[in-house]
């Protein structure tokens, strides 16, 4: 449906005009005193507006227009009354078919027909049980066409027995004892709002709900008594810094701390924040830790399922190794080529239901614990014999595989294969060899390096005890 202006001599057109400079209003269908203040203005011959019927703000006067924005369009007060129109004379159109705007030939309605109507609409609304109808006559007046058939429609409305009820006027409007003064309630002039045809801007729309939360949060202040107590500092009585204006558009639910589980600290607040921005930061901190726990958890089940695998057959004459060992007392190291040193080492032998061993060895500096040397692998064992082999992995860039030959609590090996990175540091390692020995209940390993420059000589020895199976 086009938008078209309802008024005599007025041609605007929504599409055909600038929606920046003209815009269309619709005629306030549910409110009677001003439909027939407007109607009146309009001036128009046998014609009744209904929902579909518009005037431009060509037809209204500035001051009955509400402040707006820039970006917002033009808004009616609740009182605004067309008061500007063209009632020249202009030559007929000879199209044929075409609807046409006849001027009324009276400036407003005739007396008689307005006291008829206010009369009708006094004796109707008498009655509570003919609110409705008295509207909707009120609201659609017959036209010059039907004047008989509504006539019998408010005289047989008139038939029906008087309620005990106290006078009033029509739905939606009441006076007092004086006939100029009328009360419209707020959803009357929801309902005018609905049907202008305008909006209000956002921005207008947000700076009313912030200075609506402003005053809410004004009066609970004032209501709220302030506490003066000895308990210590907690979340909820920290001192808060004063807000700003610019705050007042921050919602005002809070988030309920939530207890943090056994063994975990949360950050204390921090006065520049505000509560609510507290609240988000220790309810994130919560959740980390809870994530952290929650993954140590997993972590801890399922070395546990790891460690309650059996222990595959054909590892079995391995299982000696299988444990943590820790250094009883310094490791000593040495070579030809290099000053004697010190050190401290850990070992980890551990399966996982496999035909192979894992295993990780780690030095540490005696003095500052700082990491040295780490290699970590794999064991093996051809089945049906007492071979053994030992793929081994070091930080140092080195790779080796090494063989050797299991004797009861003695393993020998003797490196078949090395490789290195191609920046690795010289002089460059030939063979290596080593052996673990448990004696006592204590585990010994002894390596023995050779290099291009030096022959094979004994490069580490150090003893572990064991410190979990």
């Amino acid at each position: 449906m086009v938008i078209s202006c309802a008024a005599v001599n007025c041609t605007n057109r929504q599409g055909k005009v600038d929606k920046t400079e003209i815009s269309f209003h619709r005629f306030p269908i549910n409110n009677a005193r001003r439909l027939a203040k407007w109607k009146r203005a309009v001036r128009r011959e046998s014609w009744t507006p209904n929902k579909y019927s518009f005037l431009c703000s060509k037809h209204f006067s500035q001051d009955c227009f509400q402040r707006r924005y820039e970006d917002q369009h033009r808004q009616l007060k609740a009182t605004a009354v067309p008061s500007i129109f063209d009632f020249s004379h202009k030559a007929k159109s000879t199209a044929g078919n075409v609807r046409k705007k006849v001027l009324s030939t009276s400036s407003g309605a005739p007396e008689e027909e307005q006291q008829d109507v206010g009369a009708e609409d006094r004796t109707l609304s008498e009655d509570p049980c003919l609110k409705g109808a008295s509207k909707s006559l009120r609201s659609i007046p017959p036209s010059n066409s039907e004047p008989r058939r509504a006539q019998d429609a408010a005289l047989d409305l008139r038939r029906l027995p008087p309620p005990p009820t106290p006078q009033q006027q029509a739905v939606g409007e009441w006076s007092l004892d004086s006939g100029d003064d009328v009360f419209t309630p707020s959803s009357c002039t929801f309902i005018d709002t609905l049907h202008s045809y305008s909006s209000t801007s956002r921005q207008e729309r947000d700076t009313r709900a912030r200075q609506r939360r402003c005053e809410q949060r004004k009066e609970e202040e004032a209501r709220t008594p302030p506490s003066h107590t000895n308990s210590p500092p907690s979340l909820d009585s920290h001192p808060m810094p004063p807000r700003e204006a610019s705050d007042c558009s921050a919602p005002t639910t809070a988030v309920a701390p939530t207890s943090p589980p056994s063994g975990c600290q949360l950050p204390k607040p921090c006065r520049g924040l505000s509560r609510r921005r507290q609240l988000r930061k220790r309810t994130r901190s919560l959740h980390a830790l809870l994530r952290l726990k929650k993954s140590k958890v997993l972590q801890r089940a399922r070395l546990q399922l790891l460690k309650d695998a059996p222990l595959n057959p054909a590892v079995k004459p391995l299982e000696w190794l299988v444990g943590s060992w820790e250094s009883d007392g310094l490791g000593q190291g040495s070579f030809p080529s290099i000053r004697p040193f010190n050190y401290t080492e850990t070992l980890h032998f551990y399966h996982v239901g496999q035909p192979v061993l894992n295993f990780m060895f780690n030095a540490f500096h005696p003095d500052t614990k700082k990491p040295m040397h780490r290699e970590c692998g794999f064991i093996r064992m051809e089945p049906g014999t007492q071979n053994v082999a030992f793929i081994n992995a070091q930080n140092t860039g080195l790779v080796e595989i090494e063989e050797g030959e299991l004797n009861g609590l003695e393993l020998t090996l003797q490196s078949r294969a090395v490789a290195r990175i191609s920046f690795a540091k010289e002089p460059y390692v030939q063979q290596i060899s080593r052996t673990f020995r448990l004696k006592d209940g204590k585990l010994e390993q002894t390596v023995f390096m050779s290099t291009e420059n030096q022959p094979l000589s004994r490069h580490l020895h150090i003893t572990y005890r064991r410190t979990a199976p």
